[in-house]
């Protein structure tokens, strides 16, 4: 029996590759006989760059760039021949900032441009952005300065970091934009469809979770939307509407705007960078994972993208999670066997994140068990 483990991570408690190996290690220890494949997969967001390497035989860079407050850090992406991913949380994400450091006013894109360079410079020419988890609502403006791109107040000078300093643009001189980019492709990797600004924009769905008050959000989508004006202007394209263009704080848009960028879904991008399908081939069972499924899993997280890959390719496929929030008949619509939580009984969310390896290990035997229990009732 062949079976295919793609999970994604169970954020703040273990990665792609922890996850697998502990539902692996639970099932092999009934069934020791069994072909388990383990794939790492993610959906395009934070940790893409990383699962990545090993599936890619790529190396990963390490680069010193500015988080979202300025402070320099080293920040790594992927690299394999004139391929570039990179994962934007890596330098301007939520990851690098404690609680008390979030502010959408003072957050900065920069470092993600920065990367961007070093990736050019080391010969890149087809770059993947992955847009997800970031800490900003600068709407790409801090990438596009560390690009080269001039963004200036009314009275000449450069604007500063973040939303705060987005509120002060007036024009955008494009004329310094590093020339290599122009014949280069680009990728932006999302799995949200928002505009830039409005009340679907990147301020009202998704400046909360970077630090904004709700007093704040109109005052955001405002200075986007101005924002959006200038930079069709400026650009010469229409992107403040296009699909994707409110992802990560407005970068979807200035990735679209001054580079040209085409957008990707998430996890079919990954999955097809990784070669999901050729993986499967002969597969008797699918076993796919993450840490909350909820609303935002139907518009394309890992375990529905990868549903709908089992569908079309007619393998069964067992969800394993840490909690589901979903009518579990729109989960099954998709493609999805069954949805197996892994906490066996009350406990904290503390005790389950400190625990998830554990849980995870005997969510493999319970699996197994109902293999088993499958294959007597067909005898």
């Amino acid at each position: 029996m062949k079976i295919l483990i793609a999970s994604d991570s169970f954020k703040g408690s273990a990665s792609s590759l922890e996850v697998a190996d502990s539902i692996s290690a639970g099932m092999k220890s009934l069934r020791p006989d069994l072909e388990v494949l383990r794939l790492p997969v993610a959906d395009g967001g934070e940790g893409t760059s990383e699962v990545l390497v090993e599936a890619l035989g790529a190396k990963r860079v390490s680069v010193n760039v500015h988080d979202p407050l300025g402070r320099e850090i080293r920040a790594d992406y992927t690299l394999r021949g004139n391929l570039a991913v990179i994962d934007m949380a890596a330098a301007s994400g939520l990851v690098l900032l404690s609680t008390d450091e979030l502010d959408p006013y003072k957050a900065s894109t920069y470092g993600t441009g920065e990367m961007i360079l070093d990736a050019v410079s080391k010969g890149a020419t087809e770059i993947y952005i992955g847009l997800g988890g970031s800490a900003t609502n600068d709407g790409g403006i801090g990438m596009a300065q560390a690009l080269g791109v001039r963004a200036l107040t009314e009275a000449g000078t450069n604007i500063g970091p973040g939303a705060a300093g987005l509120a002060e643009l007036h024009s955008l001189d494009l004329s310094g934009l590093d020339s290599r980019l122009k014949k280069l492709k680009f990728y932006a990797v999302c799995d949200v469809t928002n505009p830039l600004s409005g009340p679907d924009g990147a301020a009202y769905v998704y400046a909360r979770q970077k630090g904004a008050k709700a007093d704040q959000l109109a005052d955001l989508d405002r200075i986007l939307q101005r924002y959006g004006q200038i930079l069709e202007q400026s650009s010469g394209r229409e992107v403040v509407d296009l699909s994707g263009a409110g992802a990560a704080g407005g970068m979807g848009a200035a990735l679209f705007a001054f580079l040209g960028a085409e957008a990707k879904n998430g996890i079919n991008t990954v999955l097809d960078l990784l070669s999901f399908d050729e993986h499967a081939e002969g597969a008797d069972l699918l076993i796919t994972g993450e840490g909350k499924m909820d609303n935002s899993s139907l518009s394309g997280k890992t375990a529905i993208g990868i549903a709908r890959r089992a569908k079309k390719l007619g393998i069964p496929l067992i969800a394993v999670v840490g909690s589901c929030e979903l009518n579990l008949d729109s989960v099954y619509t998709e493609g999805i066997d069954l949805v197996l939580p892994i906490v066996n009984g009350p406990m904290s969310l503390e005790k389950a994140l400190e625990n998830v390896g554990p849980l995870l290990f005997e969510s493999g035997k319970r699996i197994i068990r109902i293999l088993e229990l499958c294959n007597r009732r067909a005898r």
